[in-house]
């Protein structure tokens, strides 16, 4: 029995590109117009329309490829052939992230990804293939371990406190290289001078003997 899902029954555009289906059973659908979930029953759609910020005024997000990793996060690559714009973007379960040339993304024209078993993403583009670094989802330090980030966003200049014996602080871009690494020295507040990283979302990573954790912070 073939059941029909289209525009006449909430779908966001006849144009499907890909499909995948998470480990709740929702149906991630790619379309020419953004990403239509369909619920584990069935019976409803939400919609995703800008995972990918293009540059105003255009916010069109037509889907090329999707894929999932191992922690459940759904990757979708964008392109917009008419603006030869376009990139990679990821649901955390709340928010879209999104990777660009400006972030270390070889080329704009997006054809495809892949994902391998430790949850590196490769992108292929029409100018060659970029590999994101596998990023970690571990819970907000803010409620482990009672660490605070602070501010955050910063323009630069952030403090990191910690009762937890870290022994080392870490910086990493978006695609997972390390820009910033010091000893904690056995201090459980380190001040850190970021000032002259561009603009973005980088992870802070506190490494102790035995855990690791992951702090998302922007710079302004």
């Amino acid at each position: 029995v073939f059941t029909p899902y289209d525009t006449s029954n909430g779908l966001l555009s006849q144009n499907v590109t890909d499909l995948i289906i998470d480990n709740q059973d929702n149906k991630w659908i790619g379309t020419g117009s953004g990403m239509s979930v369909l619920n584990a029953s069935n019976t409803s759609f939400t919609h995703h329309t800008r995972m990918y910020i293009m540059p105003l005024p255009d916010t069109l997000n037509p889907v090329v490829d999707i894929a999932m990793d191992s922690y459940g996060r759904i990757w979708a690559a964008i392109y917009v052939g008419y603006l030869a714009e376009g990139g990679i973007a990821y649901w955390d379960g709340n928010q879209w992230e999104d990777f660009h040339v400006s972030d270390g993304l070889v080329g704009p024209n997006v054809r495809g990804l892949a994902i391998d078993s430790e949850d590196n993403v490769w992108v292929a583009t029409s100018t060659g293939v970029s590999k994101i670094s596998s990023i970690s989802t571990s819970t907000s330090p803010a409620s482990i371990s009672n660490v605070e980030v602070f501010p955050n966003p910063s323009s630069g200049v952030i403090t990191v406190s910690f009762d937890e014996n870290f022994k080392y602080i870490e910086v990493y871009n978006i695609l997972g290289s390390l820009i910033h690494s010091e000893k904690t020295n056995s201090l459980n507040e380190v001040e850190l001078n970021l000032s002259h990283l561009s603009s973005g979302i980088y992870h802070l990573v506190l490494t102790s003997e035995d855990l690791v954790l992951n702090q998302k912070i922007i710079i302004e």
